[in-house]
This record gives C-alpha cells, structure tokens and sequence, in this order.
C-alpha cells in the first residue's frame, strides 16, 4: 500500500504551486481547504496508487447537515480543480472528474438595486459636504474622491485604496492596476471629469508621486474598514 498521507500532501502542494504560477492567489483559507480535501482522502480511502473514484468524489462532495449550496458548490470545485490537475497535468488514469452537472446551483437572494441619477447625485451631494470625525478625512476629502472613483472605474474598492500617484496616467486618463484579486494587471480607463477631480485631490492633499493615492495619516494606505 502506498502512503497516501504522505504522496497525497505532497500532490496537493504541487497543485497549489501550479494554481498560483497561473496567477491565483490561493489565500491561507483556500489552501486550508484544499487540505481538508487531502485529509478526508487520505482518512477514508486506501489503494495501491494514486486514484481519485468516482465514490470518493461523491463522498467528499455530498450534502451535509444544514449545509448552503454554496459550501457544497465549494467543495465541488476544490475537488474538480484537484482532479483536473492529476489527469491533465500529472497523467494520472484513475482520476474521476465531477461533472459541471453534478454541481448544485448556488442561487443567490441578492437582488440589486440600481440607483436613479437622482440618487446617484444626492449621494454624492451629502459625500461631499459631510463632517467627518477625522480632520485628516473631512481636510483631504479623500470620500470625495474615493466614491467618484469607486463609481466611475469600477474597481474594487481593495484595488482603489491600493493605488499610488504613479499608477495613475494623466494624460492618456488610465489607471494601472495591479493588485488586482487574482494577481494579474489590467488598465482602467478614466473620464475626463475624474481625471480632473483626482488631480485636484491631488494637489489639495500636497501628494508626491511616490505617494499612496489614499494615504493613512498613521502610514501605508487606508484600509477596506
């Protein structure tokens, strides 16, 4: 018998190492998960090579007690993911690949609300004349800036409080981002009008070049929170 403990661990990390050369980030939790996955393997099947089968597939992916669709759906991807990895890029036969039908529909109870212009500009109307408790906010008018950036680029709110003064081209009116959520770089583009309202939150605020476009008086950048 082999030592699936052990060969599973180290074909776990393979996959992971191949995940992130792709560009995925892989977080801490993820990779804890992807563990669990190889413990719950490795405690409940035993054969003399590597096999991923059908039964264990389905047995690590079924309904548990009170569980959402969405940890089930998360599960099956792990698992899927893994499988991929030891049929296609290690050659392994004995592997079973989940089916996308097998995969329970994640259906959300979010139903989005899309704002009038109206509301749009009543909300920037209070952004901008609101008192905020910090000096350093309420001087620099960093919610100003920050909203009118959120609403006109789209970027995640990680990415906009990630940005320097570098990353920003004025005269073409792009954006360059970087730390984006699966570590690959892309260019927004700007409007006129915030071009204009982030060089003068610029200048207001004295920023350098080298400078975070939403610095933190207690240094670094201000945080999602």
């Amino acid at each position: 018998m082999i030592n699936y403990s052990e060969q599973f661990s180290q074909l776990i990390q393979q996959y992971i190492e191949y995940k992130r050369s792709l560009g995925y980030a892989y977080p801490t939790d993820y990779v804890r998960r992807i563990k669990r996955m190889g413990e719950f393997l490795t405690k409940n099947y035993f054969y003399s090579e590597i096999t991923l089968s059908k039964e264990m597939v389905l047995e690590f992916v079924k309904k548990r007690n009170n569980e959402a669709n969405s940890t089930i759906c998360n599960r099956c991807s792990i698992i899927r993911g893994f499988a991929i990895f030891l049929k296609q890029q290690l050659g392994y036969e004995n592997i079973y690949i989940l089916p996308n039908e097998y995969i329970p529909k994640d259906i959300s109870p979010f139903i989005p609300y899309i704002f009038s212009k109206e509301q749009i500009n009543l909300l920037i109307d209070i952004i901008d004349n609101y008192k905020y408790g910090s000096k350093h906010l309420n001087k620099c008018k960093i919610y100003s800036a920050l909203i009118r950036l959120l609403y006109s680029s789209g970027l995640r709110i990680s990415e906009a409080l990630s940005l320097k003064i570098s990353d920003l081209d004025f005269t073409n009116n792009i954006i360059h981002v970087s730390a984006t959520k699966n570590n690959t770089s892309r260019i927004v583009c700007m409007s006129n009008s915030l071009s204009k309202v982030i060089q003068s939150y610029i200048y207001d605020s004295k920023l350098q070049a080298s400078d975070w476009l939403f610095p933190s008086p207690y240094g670094g950048h201000y945080s999602q929170d």
